[in-house]
């Protein structure tokens, strides 16, 4: 049985997010949804919170 996790981390899903970034220019709604992680970051808010924004 694999350890799997459902829901991957913040710092998992910005990683993936870089390396669709590498393979070819990031669509706007990627480009938004990123800016909108970061700004979570910055902000101290939590992953789900800035997902709904």
């Amino acid at each position: 049985m694999t350890n799997q996790r459902f829901t991957p981390s913040l710092p998992e899903t910005l990683i993936e997010a870089a390396h669709r970034w590498e393979a070819g220019r990031p669509t706007p709604a990627q480009t938004q949804q990123i800016s909108g992680w970061l700004d979570a970051i910055m902000h101290r808010r939590r992953p789900q919170d800035a997902a709904k924004s």
